[in-house]
C-alpha cells in the first residue's frame, strides 16, 4: 500500500533534504547575497571616504550571510582604525621632526651669535693683557676672562654639533 503524498509546487523547495535547491530558492539567494554584496559595498565607499565610525551598529542575524557580513563588518572597521590610527602616528611624527628642525635652526642661529660674542670678548682680553704687562693681577684677572670666553666657544661648538645633527660630548662649564 502507496502513502499519497502531497504534491509541490514548481520550485518549492520545503522538505527537502538533498540535492539543489529549487528555482525560486535560487533567486531568493542571489538576491539576498546581491542585497549584502551593495551593503558591504557602501561600507567600503564609507570606509574610503571616512564616513565609517567604529560604534557603527552590526549587522544582526544568525544565518551564514549574516555571520559572513558581520566579520567583514568587523574588518572593515578594525582596518579604518588601524589606517586612522597610523595616520596619527605619521603626523605626530611629521609634527615632532618640523620641531626638531626648527629647534635646530634656533640653536645654530644662537651658537654662531653667541660664538661672535666670545671671538670679540677673547680680542678685547688679548689686548688688555698686551696693555697690562706689567700688573699681575689684571694678567690674572684678564686670563680667567679668556678662560671662560674659551668656554663659551666650546659651548657655541656644542650647540653647532647640536644644531647639525652630529655627535657631541658634553662637558663641565
Amino acid at each position: 500500500m502507496s502513502v499519497a503524498r502531497p504534491r509541490r509546487a514548481p520550485g518549492d523547495s520545503r522538505g527537502r533534504l538533498r540535492g539543489r535547491p529549487g528555482p525560486d530558492t535560487r533567486r531568493t539567494l542571489a538576491a539576498m547575497v546581491a542585497r549584502r554584496v551593495k551593503q558591504i559595498a557602501g561600507r567600503v565607499r564609507a570606509a574610503q571616504t571616512g564616513d565609517l565610525l567604529p560604534d557603527t551598529p552590526r549587522p544582526e542575524g544568525r544565518d551564514e550571510l549574516s555571520i559572513l557580513d558581520r566579520a567583514v563588518h568587523t574588518h572593515i572597521v578594525e582596518s579604518v582604525a588601524r589606517l586612522r590610527e597610523a595616520d596619527r602616528r605619521t603626523a605626530d611624527a611629521r609634527a615632532l621632526a618640523a620641531r626638531m628642525e626648527s629647534t635646530a635652526t634656533l640653536a645654530a642661529g644662537v651658537a654662531h651669535d653667541f660664538n661672535n660674542l666670545m671671538t670679540g670678548v677673547m680680542a678685547n682680553a688679548e689686548l688688555l693683557k698686551l696693555d697690562l704687562k706689567g700688573n699681575a693681577e689684571a694678567q690674572s684677572t684678564i686670563g680667567t676672562m679668556m678662560e671662560c670666553a674659551h668656554r663659551g666657544g666650546q659651548l657655541a661648538q656644542q650647540l653647532l654639533a647640536f644644531a647639525r645633527g652630529g655627535r657631541y660630548q658634553t662637558t663641565l662649564v
